[in-house]
């Protein structure tokens, strides 16, 4: 989640927030409380088992909001933001019953909220909109001290102002012109500035003006820009007018700020008369001046992310960082991630830019946290870290081979498979009947993509008839499942075959026959089978065996092998001693 998030008053302010675990996970983790960070205790800033103990300034304001499928979700909705949650610092716990500050600190990870009157409309991340309404015009003498006052209404009806009072820095010396520069700016040590500057004239402006930029003194006036004169040696070759003077631009470019510079106040001069003219008036430049002020410390750039990172997704993550030098803006490095950039300056203010870097990448499961640093001229860095907590995407399960109709007691081979992003998003596949054997296959395919299967060896009765097969693959970040409708019929007992010997008497004969026979696979082979008989009963069948047990050859088809079944049959005449076999497609011996 954010560190940082402004809310305008009066309106609703979500807070964006997702969490992710590796080890011991939570025993809740649908339940996210939310607390005021403060020293001692644990204030209720959202709890929805005891609303009642929410403190008064969010008591009836706060709830949770889901915005993703996969859960994980802490967000967190304020309705009608007010003053008094201007720089609240507040942070989310979850499962705070199970999950004890000694496994995490949720604490340590805090957003503190900024109340702003301003209106909108621009989108902001995921939470918010602001509005901006530009006036431009022109002041004049009589508006020093005036308010100006906007208003936004809002479509329930809702009205908010705010006011400012003007200050207008009045015509200098009654000459009939007058200037504009900020009271103060900010630089960076080894960069450079440009302090901005407009002039009007009421009268019309004068040819080949000339402008002059000093140094605030009380008692002289040291030139830091002058193209006719030397300047003073802390500004010797660094300073130049940066418009045109002829349309009343009269900004001051510092090329490289110092140190020194610190604390210096500016302004200009925009007279055909020399400024020794106005110093006699006895009047003070000191309230018309822009104060100087350089840091050696570089600010962390912004790191945010659009929107939710998933593994083999694009995804983009955005770094910024105000400066004050379009020549030579800062540099910004994004490392952690590969992809593709696009750097752009924007200008936000007179003086001030924007300059972002915007990365777009394919993310993999390794990715971790996307780290930038920002590196101005004088050698200031400064980083900012993201964590990515990066989703693994999985689809939604599917029953490929489903039972359709079984028979009771018997065993029937139904599968269900899944597809998912992430060796660690592995899923556990478990059916409604948890007694049946399962087994489980998982295989990997490009793109980070794997494939588990599952396969239970249902056997089902009559009394699942109607019942739902259901399989359910449970992942990290949530589960899916798929189901079928069970059929099972009755079984039904075959007929058997009623062998129209079985009673006849039997008579045990020697028979002469080969003790060893060669034969080429998935070919026919007859074995030579001769015996004597000498009585007058005719024979009705003969049995071919194997010695180790097992019938190969019978009258009746059920007595025999299942390897022999069809194949075997007996080729002579019992009643004349000649009991040769035939086997067809021969096979290897198991």
């Amino acid at each position: 989640m954010p560190s940082n998030i402004q809310g305008l008053l009066g309106s609703c302010l979500v807070i964006p927030c997702g969490f992710d675990y590796y080890q011991y996970p939570p025993y809740n983790p649908n339940r996210v409380v939310w607390y005021q960070y403060v020293n001692h205790g644990y204030p209720l800033v959202y709890d929805n088992w005891y609303p009642h103990d929410v403190i008064d300034i969010f008591k009836g304001r706060t709830s949770r909001v889901d915005t993703s499928r996969y859960g994980k979700e802490c967000s967190l909705k304020i309705n009608e933001v007010t003053w008094s949650h201007h720089r609240q610092k507040i942070y989310p716990w979850v499962d705070p019953e199970n999950v004890g500050k000694s496994t995490y600190r949720f604490y340590d990870t805090t957003v503190t909220i900024e109340v702003v009157a301003s209106t909108a409309l621009r989108k902001s991340g995921n939470a918010e909109w602001r509005a901006v309404s530009t006036l431009t015009f022109t002041a004049s003498a009589n508006d020093h001290g005036r308010s100006l006052t906007c208003y936004a209404r809002f479509t329930g009806g809702e009205r908010q102002e705010v006011s400012i009072t003007m200050r207008v820095k009045r015509n200098m010396l009654s000459r009939g012109w007058s200037f504009t520069t900020p009271d103060s700016i900010t630089g960076m040590r080894g960069s450079c500035i440009i302090i901005p500057c407009k002039f009007t004239y009421t009268t019309s402006q004068p040819a080949d003006l000339r402008v002059i930029w000093y140094l605030f003194q009380s008692n002289k006036y040291p030139p830091v820009f002058d193209e006719r004169q030397n300047v003073i040696s802390e500004f010797s070759g660094i300073t130049s007018l940066t418009g045109s003077v002829r349309q009343g631009n009269c900004s001051l470019k510092i090329e490289r700020l110092e140190m020194s510079h610190n604390q210096d106040r500016l302004y200009p001069w925009v007279d055909q008369n020399p400024i020794t003219s106005y110093h006699t008036q006895g009047y003070t430049f000191y309230d018309k001046t822009s104060k100087l002020i350089v840091s050696d410390r570089a600010q962390q750039p912004q790191l945010s992310i659009i929107g939710i990172p998933r593994v083999e997704e694009q995804s983009r993550v955005t770094c910024s960082v105000h400066h004050t030098c379009i020549s030579a803006p800062p540099v910004l490095t994004l490392s952690g991630i590969t992809g593709a950039d696009h750097t752009v300056d924007i200008q936000v203010s007179d003086g001030i830019w924007e300059r972002k870097v915007e990365r777009t990448w394919t993310v993999q499961e390794e990715d971790q946290k996307v780290t930038c640093t920002v590196s101005y001229r004088g050698g200031q860095k400064a980083t900012s870290e993201l964590v990515l907590n990066v989703e693994c995407p999985y689809e939604e399960i599917e029953m490929t081979e489903p039972p359709g109709e079984t028979t009771e007691g018997v065993a029937k081979s139904v599968i269900c498979s899944v597809s998912y992003k992430c060796a660690k998003n592995a899923p556990n596949i478990v059916w409604n009947y948890r007694d049946m054997q399962s087994s489980l296959l998982t295989k990997k395919f490009p793109s980070n993509t794997y494939n588990t299967v599952s396969n239970l060896t249902f056997i089902g009765s009559l009394g699942d008839d109607g019942n739902s097969l259901t399989c359910t693959a449970h992942f990290i970040t949530g589960k899916t499942s798929d189901s079928a409708t069970i059929h099972v019929k009755k079984y039904v007992k075959p007929v058997e075959e009623i062998d129209p010997h079985e009673n006849d008497t039997f008579h045990v004969l020697a028979a002469d026959i080969p003790f060893r026979f060669n034969a080429l696979t998935r070919s026919c082979v007859v074995i030579p089978c001769s015996f004597q008989y000498q009585e007058d009963v005719p024979l009705a069948r003969g049995i071919w065996s194997k010695k180790n047990g097992g019938v190969i050859y019978h009258n009746g088809r059920s007595h025999v092998l299942d390897h022999f079944k069809d194949r075997t049959r007996i080729l002579g005449d019992l009643n004349e001693g000649n009991c040769s076999l035939e086997i067809d497609d021969i096979k290897e011996r198991k």
